[in-house]
């Protein structure tokens, strides 16, 4: 056997080593990013499922419940691609596939929740700005149509300053409930400030009367609170003045 054969065959090894070291590394990295991806639209599926389900009513309209059933619906023939026994995902398809049918008759069946306390609101926050997330990414991917995904997000964005509305309304109230119109007049006069720095009224403009209405009738309460408070103060330095002047007469007397 020559010398030169011999160092072909150690190079031919070598090279058959190295590509198959190349080959296993390809299959160990095809394998890591499929179960990467399947990992990624699972979280994106059961993040949208429990958004869209989640979210309270009345921050959900009809048409973009339908838009989520859609986007979601996309994850799940993905994964039914991988997993096709999966019986789970195989429900949420049939239902999902359901409720797209039924079209301009769907209803959303999201409860509407009473907002009362600042934690209940970040909660409701953290939702909406989930979902805006969502929706921006799957337009940036084009997995919805752009026009339709652009008038959600700037729907969802209305509903972010809704939300803090709708708790400012509801704490003003309670205040007022409480006999504290100087509390719920702060309150107003947030929610007034927070309108009124939007760059657009357009969407707010009932709502701004709305408030505009409540300050008025705060405002005008807390003056019947101030006049009845000076009232009482004006009687009582009456009282005391003639118990002064009891009190002087007295000791003129003994004296």
């Amino acid at each position: 056997m020559s010398p030169a054969y011999i160092v072909a065959l150690v190079v031919g090894g070598v090279f058959a080593l190295l590509l198959l070291g190349y080959a296993s590394n390809q299959h160990e990295k095809h394998k890591l990013e499929r179960a990467r991806r399947r990992s990624e639209l699972n979280e994106r599926q059961m993040r949208l499922a429990s958004l869209s389900d989640g979210l309270p009513g009345q921050y959900l309209h009809a048409r973009l419940k339908q838009g989520l059933h859609e986007l979601e619906l996309q994850f799940v023939q993905e994964i039914l691609k991988d997993e096709p026994d999966n019986k789970k995902i195989r429900l949420r398809e049939e239902e999902l596939r359901s409720r797209i049918a039924q079209g301009d008759s769907y209803q959303v069946a999201n409860a509407v929740v009473g907002l009362h306390g600042e934690e209940q609101v970040r909660e409701v926050r953290f939702q909406l700005e989930s979902l805006y997330a969502q929706l921006r990414r799957a337009m940036q991917e084009g997995l919805l149509p752009a026009d339709s995904c652009q008038q959600w997000l700037h729907y969802l964005q209305e509903q972010l300053v809704n939300l803090y509305l709708d708790f400012f309304h509801t704490a003003g109230q309670n205040h007022l409930q409480r006999g504290l119109p100087r509390q719920a007049r702060l309150v107003f006069e947030r929610a007034i400030g927070l309108i009124k720095r939007q760059k657009n009224l357009q969407p707010f403009g009932e709502r701004l009367k709305a408030f505009e209405t409540l300050l008025d009738k705060t405002n005008r309460i807390v003056m019947e609170h101030d006049q009845q408070a000076a009232s009482q103060a004006s009687e009582l330095s009456e009282s005391m003045s003639e118990e002064t002047e009891d009190s002087w007469k007295k000791k003129q007397v003994y004296d």
